[in-house]
């Protein structure tokens, strides 16, 4: 991540992304490590340039290796979803997201999809 940091500050963004799109590869197993990855390229405001067709790749990859079961992973991946236009799938997953989570989380999420419901993507930190 630290290569993709400082190739995306030199605005060296195929570099950046063939970087991470590798390390994605190598660690297909690793949810955290692809929830990572997915959740900079869709959040960081720094970024000219943002590959959302790998960051999806990538969070569907983050998803795949956490069975499903990972309400932040889910929420991730509802993320670069709606940002690639793909706004029903968006609010499906954001649902699951949402039934998976618990507390103060659970009802993060349910303002989310309330957020996505009306065609607006969410604030969040990066």
């Amino acid at each position: 991540m630290t290569r993709f940091q400082i190739l995306t500050s030199q605005g060296n963004y195929d570099a950046a992304y063939k970087v991470v799109a590798d390390l994605s590869a190598a660690e297909p197993d690793n949810a955290m490590l692809q929830n990572q990855i997915a959740w900079t390229i869709a959040t960081r405001k720094d970024l000219e340039k943002r590959d959302l067709a790998l960051a999806e790749k990538i969070a569907e990859r983050g998803n795949k290796a956490a069975k499903g079961k990972d309400p932040n992973i889910l929420d991730r991946l509802v993320r670069v979803q709606f940002m690639n236009g793909k706004k029903r799938q968006a609010i499906e997953t954001e649902q699951k997201a949402v039934d998976l989570a618990e507390g103060d989380q659970k009802e993060e999420f349910k303002e989310f999809l309330e957020s996505y419901k009306a065609d607006k993507l969410p604030e969040v930190d990066e």
